[in-house]
């Protein structure tokens, strides 16, 4: 079936009280009434057909009544997000939103290819110079471009963060904090904050072969800096509309985290390794001593 921009348009249009009705929530939100809502039908209903000929499928006869829909339902989501993030009180984060989006219009994309580069682990760590950390687990083309173009596919599993069945029963156990006015609600973040920035260097001390005891001994040295990078990553990735993108950039954060310490590390070795002591007598200290001599004269 052949889509119809026209077709398309004019289901919005039927919808168009809602939609309105929902535009002026948003306006009421960000105090700004130049926002415009875009469904973007034209791109959105072009990737569907295009996929629908590849994977050789026959889409609904009303499938662009459900994409408008959807589509509506977003922006729905939307409006609640806003509302629970209280936009409206925060004159920050209303400033923020307008700087995120292009000419104070929200519209709505299918995303089908994201750029490695912006959120990569592994190319983050490659641009740092620690190339010999990745190179064991993941095949590489050194010839590349850049640091992307480089990594090829893993030779190991490449897990970023483990699924955890204990911070799932945290979030349920300490959700009802948020009833508790003013200070409720920042428990809640720090408290689930901590537990997800212990996860933060996962990836890398899987990189280095710990074992499950060194994992929790470096956790417990720095377990106020991966408390407070977890507590900030979590409420990043709490707002709406930027929440993936933050996502993203907690990981690149990580790496780039990761790649400070190991700068550390590799500097402390070596100096501690210019530093090695040589006794008066010439000879290293971890060498047995000269054979004595008594001169009786």
């Amino acid at each position: 079936m052949r889509y119809s921009l026209k077709l398309g348009r004019a289901l919005w249009t039927g919808a168009s009280s809602l939609s309105q009705e929902v535009r002026e929530r948003i306006v009421e939100i960000f105090m700004g009434p130049d926002i415009r809502l875009n469904p973007n039908f034209g791109d959105t209903f072009a990737k569907l057909l295009a996929e629908s000929k590849v994977r050789k499928t026959e889409l609904q006869s009303n499938w662009q009544g459900y994409i408008c829909y959807f589509t509506l339902l977003y922006w729905e989501g939307l409006v609640t997000q806003l509302k629970w993030q209280k936009f409206e009180d925060d004159e920050l984060l209303r400033e923020g939103f307008y700087e995120a989006v292009n000419k104070s219009e929200i519209a709505f994309r299918i995303v089908d290819k994201l750029v490695e580069r912006l959120y990569s682990e592994p190319a983050t760590l490659i641009d740092k110079g620690l190339t010999d950390i990745v190179a064991p687990h993941r095949i590489l083309y050194p010839d590349a471009a850049n640091s992307v173009k480089m990594l090829g596919k893993p030779s190991t599993a490449a897990i970023y963060q483990p699924w955890s069945l204990v911070q799932i029963v945290e979030l349920i156990v300490f959700l009802p904090l948020n009833l508790i006015p003013y200070v409720g609600t920042p428990a809640f973040i720090i408290i689930t904050g901590a537990r997800l920035g212990t996860f933060a260097h996962y990836r890398w001390f899987k990189l280095r072969g710990l074992t499950r005891k060194e994992r929790k001994a470096e956790i417990r040295s720095r377990m106020w800096e991966y408390t407070w990078f977890g507590t900030v990553a979590m409420l990043l990735e709490l707002v709406p509309i930027l929440s993936f993108l933050f996502l993203l950039t907690s990981t690149t954060g990580a790496a780039l985290w990761t790649a400070k310490l190991e700068e550390q590390k590799r500097r402390q070795v070596a100096v501690s390794g210019d530093a090695a002591p040589v006794s008066s007598q010439g000879h290293e200290p971890d060498e047995p001593p000269p054979p004595y001599e008594d001169d009786p004269v």
